[in-house]
């Protein structure tokens, strides 16, 4: 009888053992699932401007601050906030969002001033074309007889307090045209301010004029789009 409780007992030890074991896996994987939510909210993270900044490190800390939690519900709670937050993420550029752009036909001289803490000096011209857009060309969007690169995003693609000839959408179509020696251009339609469903809004519009490429540049990520195989090719006809 005696031997039997001992039995009994140990098994109920090695069973008890085994769920903490199992329960000691499963917190790590959650702080592992969280933490990783955590990182991708750093990626997608809004520098645009500082609210939007704290806002979303503030939201993605979330699904990792309900892991402290005593509570086994609270934890778990987090852990599907966190992956709402994921989803929510990647799905945003499939709703349409509202065509924003620069004015159109802009033609601004900025001065920033001697003083000028900004690293900006004398004056910058800074224009769009009829359609918004800064370039240093006349794109005649209709046709197709250049190799056409649009850049798409928010304050760091519009460079608004910097000169035409200055911004790296222009320095880009230089490097490409002298490397493939032929006409390139690139057409900057940045905004600060957007966001993804904004850049999907303006995908959809600039498909029609022709893109051989389209780069997407926003929260500090760049993304190219287009059919790489074609850079090299000679102006077409």
């Amino acid at each position: 009888m005696v031997d039997r409780l001992v039995n009994v007992s140990r098994k109920s030890s090695v069973s008890d053992d085994r769920q903490t074991q199992r329960k000691n896996h499963l917190r790590k994987l959650w702080w592992v699932l969280t933490g990783t939510i955590f990182v991708f909210g750093l990626f997608v993270i809004d520098l645009d401007t500082w609210k939007w900044f704290v806002v979303t490190i503030f939201v993605y800390s979330i699904p990792l601050i309900f892991q402290f939690s005593r509570s086994t519900v609270m934890r778990v709670v987090g852990i599907w906030f966190g992956i709402f937050l994921i989803l929510q993420t990647l799905c945003s550029p499939l709703v349409s969002g509202d065509y924003r752009h620069l004015r159109p036909k802009l033609n601004l001289l900025y001065d920033p001033g001697a003083a000028s803490s900004e690293g900006i000096n004398g004056v910058q011209s800074i224009t769009t074309d009829d359609l918004g857009f800064r370039t240093t060309k006349n794109i005649e969007y209709e046709k197709e007889n250049t190799y056409r690169v649009f850049a798409i995003g928010g304050s760091t693609t519009e460079q608004l307090k910097i000169d035409d000839h200055k911004i790296w959408t222009h320095l880009l179509q230089e490097k490409l045209r002298r490397t493939l020696n032929t006409e390139v251009d690139v057409i900057n339609t940045g905004l600060s301010g957007l966001r993804a469903s904004n850049h999907y809004a303006t995908l959809t519009r600039i498909i029609n004029f022709h893109p051989d490429l389209v780069i997407v540049y926003s929260s500090g990520l760049m993304i190219g789009i287009g059919m790489l195989s074609s850079i090299s090719k000679q102006k077409r006809q």
